[in-house]
């Protein structure tokens, strides 16, 4: 074998020098890719507010794989080109974005951002986070939103309710000869009594 090696050394230089020349050309002929990454805490609320079924529910479990998809949803990748105003649509950008979490801590999110523009790089992945706290601030407005209109209807509810309890208090009050205001507080206390029991 060292005598066959010996005997070909040049035709084994030869092509050690051509692989290494093309690997080198290859290399340099890549567009290079450059990438960007930050790092967010999501916050875990004690708790967090949701609508379900046009009724208000407090969720008691944290979901930090809800808020990965969130952030590589179409929704998100379109309010960064939004805010960039930049030549990249919101399909291209979310092809852009990828997001992993950290092993030991569940509240900490790292969104990177790969592309072949230096200067976009870093600008997307920072304008993900202000796209993403703009997405928060919105979802929990619509959710205090519907809680409120949903509390205003509950109270409407039981205000006819009560509407209808003074009613039949009232038309009790006719029908067994009681005055609201009498002097004759016990007697009249003792029969409300009795229609409460009733």
């Amino acid at each position: 074998y060292i005598e066959i090696i010996y005997n070909h050394k040049f035709l084994i230089i030869a092509i050690t020098l051509v692989a290494v020349v093309l690997a080198i050309a290859y290399s340099l002929s890549q567009t290079p890719i450059y990438q960007a990454s930050t790092k967010l805490f999501i916050q875990e609320d004690l708790m967090e507010l949701q609508i379900i079924n046009n009724k208000p529910m407090f969720k008691q479990s944290f979901d930090i794989k809800t808020w990965v998809q969130i952030i590589q949803s179409s929704d998100i990748a379109d309010r960064v080109a939004n805010k960039l105003k930049s030549i990249y649509q919101g399909s291209e950008i979310q092809n852009m974005i990828s997001c992993e979490t950290e092993r030991e801590e569940k509240h900490i999110i790292t969104i990177s951002v790969t592309h072949k523009d230096q200067n976009s790089v870093a600008k997307i992945a920072n304008t993900t986070f202000l796209a993403l706290q703009e997405y928060d601030a919105e979802q929990r407005s619509v959710g205090f939103y519907n809680s409120i209109e949903y509390l205003k209807t509950q109270i409407a509810l039981k205000q006819h309710d009560l509407n209808a309890l003074d009613k039949a208090i009232a038309e009790f009050y006719k029908a067994n000869n009681i005055e609201a205001f009498s002097t004759d507080f016990e007697n009249n206390m003792s029969k409300v009594q009795k229609f409460q029991e009733m």
